[in-house]
């Protein structure tokens, strides 16, 4: 009865995430960390290699009102990205740090001259 209900469980989420991920309205998130399954038997057979590397992962759904055409800047996005392998990173130009969003909204000092 329980595996009836895990299984089914399963089923349906695996269904849900499918469809979430076909509107192409879905965020990724991935992690990927270490974990150190201590036994308290330790054997010959199993020695003391404990430590497990696994992902986790987060699909989840973009909201507030976004549509695809909001994503449209998507593909010029990876076009450009220096993550993208087929890039020619010669010809993207002169690469920018975080340093000239600051010049985008210029920030007045207020009455007491901080900003």
């Amino acid at each position: 009865m329980i595996h009836t209900a895990v299984h089914s469980l399963s089923a349906e989420s695996h269904h849900a995430i499918w469809q979430l991920g076909q509107t192409l309205l879905t965020g990724y998130a991935y992690n990927n960390f270490d974990v150190d399954l201590k036994s308290t038997n330790h054997t010959v057979k199993h020695s003391t290699d404990t430590l497990k590397h696994l992902t986790s992962g987060l699909l989840f759904p973009l909201v507030h009102g976004v549509v695809q055409d909001d994503l449209c800047c998507s593909q010029t996005l990876w076009e450009r990205s220096p993550l993208n392998p087929q890039v020619d990173q010669l010809n993207l130009g002169p690469q920018r740090g975080w340093e000239n969003l600051l010049s985008i909204h210029h920030d007045l000092p207020d009455e007491a001259g901080l900003m």
